[in-house]
């Protein structure tokens, strides 16, 4: 019989205080840029890899991105209309859609 091995979750209160290590760290590492489309500030933080998934806060699951939960990049990486991918130590967005692209690009 296989069993499988469930990762815990973060409790609320672990992850408050990874969220308090965590985003001065990657603010600081992107310049307090947008780390997607390079262009805008940096107004909040998206794990890629989602807490309903298993994901973590953690350094290397966050990026700084502009907009909250359902603007900007945070919006668009939520709704997955932008994917991203890690290759080593970069990120690699990916819009899916063409109001992506030119949002990336700097238009509106």
């Amino acid at each position: 019989m296989k069993t499988f091995f469930k990762e815990p979750r973060q409790t609320k209160k672990a992850r408050k205080a990874a969220v308090a290590v965590v985003r001065p760290q990657i603010f600081e590492e992107s310049g307090g840029y947008c780390i997607c489309c390079g262009l805008r500030f940096a107004q909040s933080m998206h794990e890629v890899k989602p807490k309903s998934k298993g994901g973590w806060v953690s350094v290397e699951n966050s990026i700084p991105v502009c907009g909250s939960g359902t603007t900007g990049c945070h919006g668009m990486l939520q709704r997955n209309e932008i994917t991203a991918t890690r290759r080593g130590t970069r990120w690699i967005f990916r819009p899916r859609y063409p109001w992506a692209k030119r949002w990336m690009e700097g238009g509106r």
